[in-house]
């Protein structure tokens, strides 16, 4: 007893030959047929004759300004859903700190510890926003300090407060920082 295609005899299977269709044996498929091969090949011979016809080396009409030798250079038209400060800042931290991928949460604790006055720690992890508001609190809280005593230390405390709070959420800063970027983990995955 041998073990072969099923209704194929093992002689039909030793020269090659197809078995017939019928009960159980499987029907070769057709060979799909191109409904628009004709109208294609008409439309690429007109193409060609017409190229042809205009002498040009070019495809599709298309044909290079004759005073340069480059090719002219695409613009999109494509313009960022952002404001222009928010963008300029970003570059700034790029440019500064290198792209987000390569930000650690080791140097983000480095720049809190040395520079939280003007926290820099808050540029380093992009929140640009919030670096600027603490900023502006500890500045403010300095001023008020020579205007009105109370409401300086008010504002130097609860900068303190948030600055000390930021020692525990460094690493979620820096996490939500490359997520954006589309480095992160929850990208990543």
């Amino acid at each position: 007893m041998s073990f072969g295609k099923k209704g194929v005899s093992q002689s039909q299977l030793r020269q090659g030959q197809r078995p017939a269709a019928g009960f159980g044996a499987a029907s070769a498929p057709a060979e799909p047929r191109d409904p628009y091969a004709e109208q294609r090949e008409a439309f690429l011979a007109e193409e060609r004759a017409r190229r042809d016809a205009s002498g040009s080396p070019s495809t599709l009409g298309y044909s290079p300004p004759s005073h340069t030798s480059q090719p002219a250079h695409f613009v999109s038209g494509y313009v960022a859903e952002r404001s222009d400060l928010k963008s300029k800042a970003e570059d700034w931290t790029d440019d500064r700190f290198g792209l987000p991928h390569q930000r650690r949460t080791m140097m983000a604790y480095f720049l809190l510890f040395m520079l939280a006055p003007v926290s820099m720690h808050r540029f380093y992890c992009g929140e640009f926003t919030k670096g600027m508001a603490q900023v502006g609190l500890f500045a403010g809280g300095l001023l008020f300090m020579v205007i009105f005593p109370p409401l300086g230390l008010a504002m130097l405390a609860f900068r303190g407060f948030w600055v000390f709070f930021d020692f525990l959420m460094i690493p979620g800063m820096m996490q939500r920082l490359k997520d954006r970027s589309g480095t992160g983990r929850s990208v990543m995955v």
